[in-house]
């Protein structure tokens, strides 16, 4: 596994800190944690390094569930909006 999924809580929102890179076999990880969030929820994407075409497309439709997708570098930017 070469992503790390970590939550907090603020503000009655959960946050998902997605660190590392989020490959295809990441994915059903990510998936979980999401199901299990009851409420609103963010994404934390500050610590994450490179995604696979996996990786991005989950991502986007975590997005368009409508959750926020926060502090994506320049590069998983281009990653997004390249492949959104």
């Amino acid at each position: 596994m070469t992503v790390r999924i970590t939550k907090e809580i603020e503000k009655n929102v959960e946050i998902l800190h997605v660190d590392g890179q989020l490959h295809s076999e990441d994915v059903i990880t990510l998936n979980t944690e999401i199901r299990r969030v009851t409420g609103s929820v963010i994404l934390d994407l500050s610590q994450l390094q490179s995604a696979d075409k996996t990786g991005v497309a989950v991502l986007l439709e975590i997005a368009s569930t409508g959750a926020e997708l926060r502090g994506a570098s320049g590069y998983v930017k281009m990653l997004l909006s390249k492949n959104g």
